[in-house]
């Protein structure tokens, strides 16, 4: 496991079942899970957007993904490592992506609540953002930190 990223790695999260999986992100655009047991790259995707931050919900089921270019992604973990084509979690109620686009700064730190049902944002523009789990394209607020 001594290669696999092309940019400073910064993000890192370790999957809250498969204790053994971890993921990375880096500023060239990728995420990548690895197999610490088998020592092994496990499965990548391009995101387009320089990773800084990243965390599993709770149920493993999804990866948030936190860029140095304001956006949020939740990405579909099941999706990623079964290489299927679409990896951005879609909203139930239209379809569309949950890719977010409300930060003008770096998202430096995502993190899913206990239960999973609320995921808080922080960003360098000095707000905390707090959306519920169907990742609507609302927020459920917003909180400017002095």
């Amino acid at each position: 496991m001594a290669y696999g990223h092309s940019g400073d790695v910064k993000a890192l999260a370790v999957h809250p079942i498969e204790t053994h999986v971890f993921a990375t992100g880096s500023e060239s655009g990728k995420l990548q899970l690895w197999n610490a047991k088998l020592k092994m790259l496990k499965a990548k995707v391009t995101l387009h957007h320089p990773a800084v931050s990243c965390a599993f919900s709770p149920d493993g089921k999804h990866v948030a993904v936190g860029c140095k270019d304001g956006c949020l992604l939740i990405l579909s973990y099941k999706n990623i490592v079964t290489g299927q084509f679409k990896q951005v979690v879609q909203r139930p109620q239209d379809d569309s992506r949950c890719e977010f686009h409300h930060c003008n700064e770096a998202i430096e730190t995502v993190q899913y609540s206990p239960d999973g049902s609320l995921l808080a944002v922080g960003s360098r523009d000095t707000f905390i953002d707090v959306r519920s789990e169907e990742h609507t394209s609302e927020l459920q607020s917003r909180r400017y930190i002095s």
